[in-house]
């Protein structure tokens, strides 16, 4: 997970500066900065983790500091707490944590990480349509503003004529 001052959450408007180790997070270590990435196990690992890790888990391929992805997650499971939403599944249309991956998506085939499923969407056609049309939608926002402006100023010179007549009208009858 990385974050750019040490804290468990971060903005779309944050610069992510360096991943963190997530089993340290997990065990309540604190932030050690990650110097690998372990593909299986979809980790982050700080060098002391990486080192353990290597010998329980011969096979696993791991990345180093300059492959390994430098994507982060923001969103923690509703079912796990504790366990960050990295995965997407294409079958169910759903987010997942690793244990909801292991435990509900088991038969699914089509689960990846995040960061894979959304490789090359800042070129992709649906992102340039969803743009196109938010750029309509401001323009419509806009135009929808002035006319409220617009209706609003409109109410309120009414409002000051109704006053001015009810005004001219009192006097008359008082003056009869």
């Amino acid at each position: 997970m990385a974050t750019d001052d040490g804290a468990s959450t971060t903005f779309d408007s944050d610069e992510v500066k360096e991943m963190y180790c997530e089993e340290c997070e997990k065990h309540g270590d604190g932030y050690t900065p990650a110097v690998a990435f372990c593909v299986d196990c979809v980790e982050y690992k700080c060098v002391t983790c990486q080192k353990y890790h290597k010998r329980q888990s011969k096979t696993h391929k791991i990345q180093d500091s300059d492959s390994m992805p430098q994507d982060f997650y923001l969103e923690k499971c509703y079912n796990h707490p504790q366990q960050l939403i990295k995965f997407y599944c294409s079958e169910c249309s759903k987010e997942a944590c690793k244990k909801c991956k292991d435990n509900e998506h088991v038969k699914c085939s089509d689960v990846n990480h995040l960061p894979t499923v959304a490789s090359g969407i800042q070129n992709s056609d649906e992102l340039k349509d969803l743009q196109q049309k938010l750029d309509k939608m401001t323009v419509y926002i806009k135009d929808t503003e002035k006319l409220l402006n617009d209706n609003s100023k409109v109410v309120h010179k009414q409002e000051e004529q109704a006053i001015e007549a009810c005004k001219e009208h009192k006097d008359k009858l008082i003056e009869a």
